[in-house]
């Protein structure tokens, strides 16, 4: 038998760095500014729907981001 783990909220291993890093190297390619630290912190207590409006790329080009 094979089993595969999704660890999606880093109780196994936490990615969290390796995140912001992917984010911050394509923020220049699709126009939209690198977090930084500061905005980390405030960040991790938002939920996806927060983080979404606070990022301020309109929710329709979400599609358009992760599929290109």
């Amino acid at each position: 038998m094979r089993v595969s783990i999704f660890d999606f909220d880093g109780t196994i291993a936490d990615i969290l760095d390796y995140l912001v890093g992917i984010a911050n190297d394509l923020a220049d390619d699709f126009g939209y500014a690198p977090i930084i630290n500061i905005e980390l912190a405030y960040l991790r207590n938002l939920s996806s729907r927060q983080i979404i409006k606070y990022s301020g790329i309109p929710l329709f080009q979400f599609r358009f981001h992760f599929f290109e």
